[in-house]
């Protein structure tokens, strides 16, 4: 009773902060819902990733936040595990909100979990229009019901490209691969369907500019949690096994500036839903889950695109583009055949695994790596790879790692451990090696930063005061170093500061960050980022300004943002990397190299419940050049524009 009460006091308490919410969240995103935005940029800026964006995550983490928001997330141990499985709740904060839970029960009310310590406070604001508690006073309808959308996307580029020139046909005879095949629009197209019975399926379609026509298909249909049954994908998925180094073929969160992301989450299978051509496994896999122990079986047998000499191949090709003679020549010529397993034991505190993976291509290799000439001496056309790894939980402390091999005997291992101190600050320690011959053909993240065996890393999370928090990072390798560091300030209400330095092999940054709501519906973002390299006759400096802002008008239906820079970035050391908005299931990440200006307007609007649209129009303008790119790729103007449209409609 005495609990009842107390949920009852907060929840009036709470009341008017709940509210406050709700409504100062409809001030960002024009994207998609208001939190579902808020929650994609938060993650964006502490994921340290501008460089190097994974829209492969990005995708899968708005699907899961669309799903959320279109259901509700139900507050109990599973709904907790899947905010963690995401990154939107770290590995400490999972821990602490299960501890509660196993002292107190679930909680009664959305601001009950205002009690549980650990917790970050702006992430419970966010999360809130999405929670279901099913004992309190605050109860949403739960995930009953059939959801399906279609999402269809085109853009072009306003000003014509070298490649779309018309030229003769005996022009075109001598030299193929200087014009397109198709035209210059870009389409993309997605279909998902979900059910109630945890069974659910997606198509996606896509053409490239300068492609004939659709070039692109991928599909999959997938069934969870059936009695022993854990997880069955059949047609093209993504599995994330261990730390990386055996079976990862998907996104990681190694590069967030939370400790603990550095020490990965084994993921497991699951659906494909990016239009990257060279990065799903395409067949079938399945997980099955008894007690403590899992299985996990999977086969592939897809085609990559390659190029092709006659003594085999030299090296695979990941633009995905085939809007030449040329490159629909080597579309698919590489066939690949993937089979592994892994058996693996889950407790509260401690995880470990075994995965054993083997492929064999159809062609030998015939290119100039030299790991790869000693793999193919001595095994011929086939590869193979096993290894352990091992994830301890206990208190404030996680110790992880991996240790594989190949069938060559070369060797590879990655240790981590991450630590949450008394004062609530945080730190984690990576350190992996490789050995030069290492190959493994099923991992897109085994290698290392540089071109060394050894690799050291260190990130640190500290709170400075009630509302400042310092990051710090520092990595290094042979022939790579980085240094960065982050302090978030939010010291007045409605505006939060941010100052970045990063330091990566000789290359300086600075960045100075400034967001302001000017009222419930209204937006400013300010920004201004300096980068500093040498040259051979001194120190060249770089610099981006930009100001944005970002509204939602008409009773929170048409959704507005609008950005204008000024950059000058001389060399290619002083380039800039800059997140932009985008439409649905798009991530930008632009790359300011040059000198001149760049402004975009993007704007989304909710004709009814179930259809909404989404516009953007981009343009750089160059002050240092006449004309932009070279060969196919040239623009015979110092601008280059974009027009960008997407319909979704929810069924």
């Amino acid at each position: 009773m005495r609990r009842e009460i107390l949920a009852l006091l907060l929840f009036v308490c709470g009341a008017l902060l709940c509210c406050y919410s709700v409504k100062a969240q409809n001030s960002l995103g024009v994207d998609v819902s208001p939190s579902v935005s808020l929650i994609l940029e938060k993650i964006f800026n502490n994921s340290n990733l501008e460089e190097n964006s994974n829209e492969d995550y990005f995708s899968e983490l708005l699907y899961y936040l669309m799903g959320i928001d279109n259901n509700g997330l139900l507050m109990n141990i599973k709904g907790v595990e899947e905010l963690g499985y995401y990154g939107i709740l770290t590995a400490f904060e999972v821990a602490s909100v299960k501890k509660y839970f196993k002292e107190y029960g679930e909680p009664l009310s959305f601001t009950e979990l205002y009690l549980i310590p650990g917790l970050d406070k702006e992430k419970i604001k966010l999360l809130q229009p999405f929670l279901i508690f099913c004992h309190g006073i605050f109860v949403n309808d739960g995930p009953s019901r059939f959801y399906s959308s279609l999402l269809l996307r085109s853009s072009i580029i306003t000003e014509k490209k070298k490649g779309y020139t018309p030229i003769s046909k005996e022009e075109y005879l001598k030299k193929p691969e200087s014009r397109y095949l198709g035209n210059p629009l870009l389409f993309y197209g997605q279909y998902r369907i979900d059910s109630p019975k945890n069974i659910s399926a997606i198509v996606t379609v896509e053409k490239d500019p300068g492609e004939k026509g659709v070039d692109y298909v991928s599909w999959s249909a997938s069934l969870k949690n059936r009695g022993v049954l854990q997880s069955l994908i059949i047609g093209s998925y993504i599995a994330r096994k261990g730390q990386g180094l055996i079976l990862w073929n998907g996104f990681s969160l190694s590069s967030s500036w939370d400790p603990t992301n550095t020490i990965k989450r084994d993921y497991g299978i699951t659906p494909y839903t990016s239009a990257q051509e060279d990065r799903a496994f395409k067949g079938v896999a399945a997980t099955i889950s008894k007690g403590s122990f899992s299985f996990d079986l999977l086969t592939s047998f897809r085609n990559y695109d390659a190029i092709i000499i006659e003594n085999g191949y030299t090296s695979l090709l990941t633009t995905g583009l085939h809007n030449t003679s040329l490159t629909v020549q080597r579309k698919g010529s590489l066939n690949t055949n993937m089979a592994a397993m892994s058996i693996n034991y889950s407790n509260e505190v401690f995880n470990s695994g075994i995965i054993v993976s083997a492929s064999c291509n159809s062609l030998p290799y015939a290119g100039r790596d030299s790991s790869l000439i000693l793999m193919e001496q001595k095994l011929g056309r086939y590869r193979a790879n096993a290894g352990v790894n091992w994830r301890y939980f206990k208190k404030k402390a996680i110790i992880s790692g991996e240790f594989a091999f190949d069938m060559c005997g070369n060797v590879a291992a990655i240790s981590g451990v991450a630590i949450r101190l008394k004062s609530g600050n945080e730190l984690s320690f990576t350190g992996k090696y490789n050995n030069s011959y290492f190959v493994s053909p099923l991992s897109f993240i085994s290698k290392l930063p540089g071109s060394g065996q050894l690799f050291g890393g260190i990130v640190g999370k500290f709170s400075l005061a009630k509302s400042v928090v310092l990051y710090a990072a520092a990595n290094l390798s042979q022939n790579y170093y980085q240094v960065v560091m982050k302090c978030d300030i939010s010291t007045q209400k409605n505006s939060k500061s941010e100052l970045r330095f990063s330091l990566y092999n000789e290359r300086i940054n600075f960045r100075a960050d400034y967001r302001k709501d000017l009222s419930k519906r209204l937006l400013l973002h300010s920004r201004v980022d300096f980068t500093g390299c040498n040259k051979e006759d001194g120190f060249s400096l770089g610099c981006l300004v930009q100001q944005e802002l970002v509204a939602r008008v008409l009773k929170d239906k048409v959704g507005v943002s609008c950005r204008l820079s000024w950059f000058t970035a001389p060399l290619w050391g002083n380039r800039i990397y800059s997140y932009e908005r985008d439409v649905l299931n798009q991530f930008r990440t632009t790359l300011i190299y040059g000198e001149g200006f760049r402004w975009y307007i993007n704007m989304k609007a909710s004709l009814g419940a179930k259809l909404d649209v989404w516009f953007k129009y981009s343009s750089t303008y160059y002050t240092d050049r006449d004309k932009i790119g070279e060969g196919t790729e040239e623009i015979s103007a110092p601008s280059k524009s974009e027009v960008k449209i997407e319909l979704r409609v929810k069924f």
